[in-house]
Formats: C-alpha cells, structure tokens, sequence
C-alpha cells in the first residue's frame, strides 16, 4: 500500500481513497477529514471540494460555508440586501407574487428569503415582520 500511496502524492487524501477503495469507510473517513484540515489550514479551496465530494460518496456531509468575524447570525443586522428588501416590500403589504414582481425574482425565491429572515428574527408571521419593518423605520434619524 505504501507504493500506492507515494504514487497517489502521500496525503490524507490518498490514504482516505486507498482506504475508502478497500472497503474501511471508518478509516476512510478519517484520513479524509485529517486531509480536510489540512486543505483547510493553508486555503486549498479546490482540494477541499474534491475532499468534500469523496466524503459525500461515504456518506459524510460537511457544512463548508462560514459566517464572516463580526456578522450578527440572528436579528435586523443578520438580514441580507435581499432578505431586507424583501422584508421592505411584504410590510407594506404586497404578496409573495406581487414582491415577486417588483423584485424581479421568483414567487418561490421570495418564500425562500421570507424563511430565512423569519428564522433569524426568530418570528412566526408577517405581521411581526411587519411589525419589526415598523420599529426599524421609526428609530431611523
């Protein structure tokens, strides 16, 4: 296996494919994960992705998206461009169809940012959206 491996560049990655092709899924994994790390530590963005995709084809799914240092993960500020003007639009009033239009944008698009402001304003409707557009637009100078 040693001569494979060298053949392969002697990574985690390689030993992960070696192991992964001989049927140790346990070992597999965790050679790939160690090759994640490393990929990861010195911004291999391409080799992470080829990581990423052995992993998936084993069965591992890895989260690979990161919030940036300092961006709120919940409330106003944690909102999108996208997700605020949607917020915007549905407080004064318009439906998914009708915000659709103004935005260009799909009825089913504005859904998905409706869902994504509701869980991180951590609300249920849009008459508290409504209500939190409101407050937002009086507290403004």
């Amino acid at each position: 296996m040693e001569a494979t491996v060298k053949e392969l560049g002697g990574d985690g990655r390689a030993l992960g494919v070696l192991h992964g092709d001989q049927g140790d899924q346990d070992q597999a994994v965790h050679r790939l994960k160690e090759a994640l790390d490393g990929y990861r530590q010195v911004g291999a963005d391409r080799d992470q992705a080829r990581v990423r995709r052995r992993l998936r084809e084993l069965g591992i799914r890895h989260r690979h998206w990161t919030s940036l240092p300092g961006k709120a993960v919940s409330g106003w500020n944690s909102l999108t461009r996208t997700e605020r003007a949607v917020a915007e639009l549905v407080a004064q009033g318009l439906n998914n169809k009708q915000v659709a239009g103004r935005m260009y944008i799909s009825p089913h698009t504005v859904a998905h940012h409706l869902r994504q402001a509701f869980r991180k304003l951590s609300i249920a409707s849009r008459v508290e959206l409504t209500r939190i557009v409101i407050e937002r637009t009086a507290r403004r100078p």
